[in-house]
């Protein structure tokens, strides 16, 4: 049924459609299909992700049902259906987070229990108990960009390799080394050998400034720094972080990432006029729209606003405010739709 009301809507497979309810043929509600990765099918069982309270709690807020569709003969899909398209299209972007996250920690487990047995017959090493210089810091590599085919490329003999290391003077600028080196992310950590004190964030700036020069310019570098940054901070409210200015890099802010997928496609339209400016200037926050625009494109993350500021409780004041925008664009937009 979703195949053939998009075949002849001219819509997007990642997009909802309006069409006949298949659990109540009277009605027509709005309806979308993730696909399920094969790692997930592989784990028995897959379901873990969408059964949690925590998951379901999110479907009941954005008025969505969610049913796993798991068949020998087809590849298992989840099917999100609501009446709202951007509730659709938001959980359907939740669900497909939960997996990706599912993912990732299914993977970096295999990857610690192969390396604690290949380490296993080794004897026990004793050390000096740690201080706080000693704690290391993990950089996750996102995981929209190692799906990039340009990223994967320009980066196939490895970027962080130690001759890397050695042509930026890593370890003499930052008195750290690059302990641990994957395609999943990067490990830093005070070098013993250093005659300095370690440099967490001189060395964590030269590994962004690195990833920053492979992108070039494109509109997904604020998004680069944001989820960076994001992966080593602890305990992150409403996902507002303290991170490196994307505009300036020689100061920090406060600031948060908006997607723009789960909203209508000219939302981004609603960010631009006078009133937002001046709540903006109000709140002593800037606000950045990146998007395929002015010839600059955006090839590898879905379009998004990053809301920056240099205080915490205005720059959350600041995204609430363009999410009341966004929301009531959108809802404006599906009132037009229907409007004969």
């Amino acid at each position: 049924l979703y195949d053939m009301a998009r075949s002849f809507k001219h819509v997007k497979h990642d997009h909802a459609v309006l069409q006949r309810n298949p659990l109540n043929s009277s009605e027509r509600i709005w309806m979308t299909i993730v696909e399920i990765p094969s790692a997930m099918v592989q784990d028995n069982p897959f379901l873990c992700p969408f059964s949690s309270s925590e998951f379901q709690n999110k479907m009941h807020l954005a008025r969505c049902t969610l049913i796993v569709c798991n068949f020998n003969r087809n590849q298992p899909y989840v099917l999100v259906l609501g009446k709202l398209r951007n509730c659709v299209d938001h959980a359907a972007f939740q669900t497909k987070d939960a997996m990706d996250r599912l993912c990732m920690d299914r993977f970096m487990q295999k990857s610690a229990n192969k390396s604690f047995a290949s380490n296993a017959k080794l004897p026990p090493k004793t050390s000096p108990p740690k201080s706080k210089l000693d704690h290391p810091r993990k950089l996750m590599i996102p995981g929209w960009l190692l799906s990039d085919d340009f990223f994967l490329q320009q980066t196939k003999g490895g970027l962080f390799g130690s001759e890397w290391c050695k042509q930026a003077n890593f370890q003499e600028k930052t008195g750290c080394d690059l302990v641990f080196r994957s395609q999943y992310y990067l490990l830093i950590k005070p070098s013993p050998n250093s005659e300095c004190l370690p440099k967490l964030n001189i060395a964590t700036t030269m590994i962004e400034n690195a990833l920053l020069k492979v992108l070039g310019v494109d509109e997904s570098r604020c998004k680069l720094l944001y989820d960076l940054t994001l992966s080593y901070t602890q305990h992150p409210v409403d996902g507002i972080i303290h991170m490196r200015n994307p505009l300036s890099s020689t100061e920090r802010v406060w600031a948060n990432i908006i997607d723009l997928s789960p909203y209508s496609k000219l939302c981004h339209t609603s960010l631009v006029k006078k009133e937002v400016n001046e709540e903006m200037h109000k709140l002593w926050c800037t606000l950045k729209v990146c998007r395929e625009n002015f010839g600059v494109k955006l090839f590898r993350c879905r379009p998004y606003v990053m809301i920056m500021g240099r205080h915490k409780a205005s720059t959350g004041a600041a995204i609430d405010f363009v999410k009341r925008v966004l929301k009531k664009h959108t809802r404006d937009t599906e009132i037009n739709d229907f409007d004969p």
